[in-house]
């Protein structure tokens, strides 16, 4: 039996994602005693909710999670003044993306999106069996008049990340309001990671738009500002009818017993939460004005990591970084081959990654 005679055909079309060395990984191929990870921005304090602090919750790992989650849902639904009707958890953004593709995209379908985005897009599409179009962005924004130009009948699903992965870039109030007057036979999910980042005023936020309109989705995760990564926690808001439909590609307990208590937890850790806004907006200047004094491009960001680029290769730049143990994101595979993402991170890591940037530049130009 040849076993790829069986495999989906949207599978063949698949590329396996790459996550990068891990810190230990790289600590063992070049020797090194210590890193400093910036490549995946993840909050640089850690979690918002302890290890310790889950278990003074007295968790049950015998059993199995609360199938409801109904105080997390509670705390989500007090958070923005929505039902708990409107929302539903996932096993991170990742999950709730591929459970909307499978709950509204047939084969042949279209999905709108911009070009560099967050790779999972692109991912949830091709399993679907979706068109999958891609409008290129004007030196890193959003443009507005060539995305509502590409909406047609078909369009599906619009994926739009706001603030943009990789770029840092934003959709403003008025880029929503336009998209959705065109928007009449599909849903704009808005993937919200790094909402909570987004200080300008200008900034949509699209949570005010799932009170009005049904076929807005909102996507936000416990990943980035609440240094929850490693526990695999997002949530989805929308009208409830909405909501009603993607809960029915949920599996059952797909969120576990830890994250749902350290979800609870982090939403009231209003110091930490403050704490890690404060270090961002105060580090984020900190690197533009050393990016300014070593005179490196770079796009102002409204998240909690910088794109940065030059005349170089990002991969030989990143290499030589790796090599000194620092972890930062080459965007080669966003189609950026001269762009370096690195996140935001305290004050020491910061001015360490500047040192060996500026290091590993001078090497580069003797």
């Amino acid at each position: 039996m040849n076993i790829n005679n069986l495999i989906n055909p949207s599978v063949t079309k698949l590329k396996s994602y790459n996550p990068g060395l891990s810190m230990e990984a790289v600590k063992k191929k070049y020797n090194l005693d210590s890193v400093t990870k910036l490549a995946s921005n993840e909050n640089p304090f850690g979690p918002a909710a302890t290890i310790d602090d889950i278990k003074n919750e007295n968790v049950s790992l015998e059993r199995y999670p609360d199938a409801t989650s109904e105080s997390l849902i509670e705390s989500i639904a007090s958070t923005y003044s929505l039902s708990e009707q409107s929302i539903i958890l996932g096993n991170g953004s990742d999950e709730l993306l591929q459970m909307i593709g499978q709950c509204f995209l047939n084969p042949k379908d279209e999905v709108l999106t911009v070009q560099p985005t967050f790779s999972i897009y692109k991912l949830v599409s091709t399993i679907c069996a979706a068109t999958y179009k891609e409008i290129p962005l004007n030196n890193f924004q959003y443009d507005i008049p060539a995305l509502l130009q590409a909406i047609t009948p078909k369009t599906k699903l619009i994926f739009l990340a706001n603030p943009n992965n990789p770029t840092g870039t934003l959709l403003t109030q008025s880029d929503i309001e336009q998209i959705l007057s065109k928007l009449t036979n599909g849903i704009l999910v808005l993937d919200q990671a790094y909402a909570e980042f987004a200080s300008d005023p200008s900034y949509g936020n699209g949570i005010p738009f799932i009170q009005t309109h049904k076929n807005v989705c909102v996507l936000q995760t416990f990943s980035k500002l609440y240094g929850l990564a490693g526990l695999r926690l997002g949530y989805a808001l929308g009208h409830p009818e909405l909501i009603s439909l993607i809960a029915k590609l949920k599996m059952p307990f797909n969120v576990n017993s830890m994250a749902l208590k350290a979800g609870t937890i982090a939403l009231k850790n209003k110091k930490f939460i403050q704490k890690t806004l404060d270090n961002n907006e105060t580090e984020k200047a900190f690197i533009y004005a050393e990016f300014d004094r070593l005179k490196i491009s770079y796009v102002e960001t409204h998240a909690n990591f910088i794109l940065f680029y030059g005349d170089w290769f990002a991969a030989d730049v990143t290499e030589k970084l790796l090599q000194k143990g620092i972890i930062v994101r080459p965007l080669n595979s966003f189609g950026l081959p001269n762009a370096i993402r690195v996140s935001i991170g305290t004050r020491d890591q910061n001015q360490n990654f500047i040192d060996t940037l500026t290091l590993c530049l001078n090497q580069k130009e003797s």
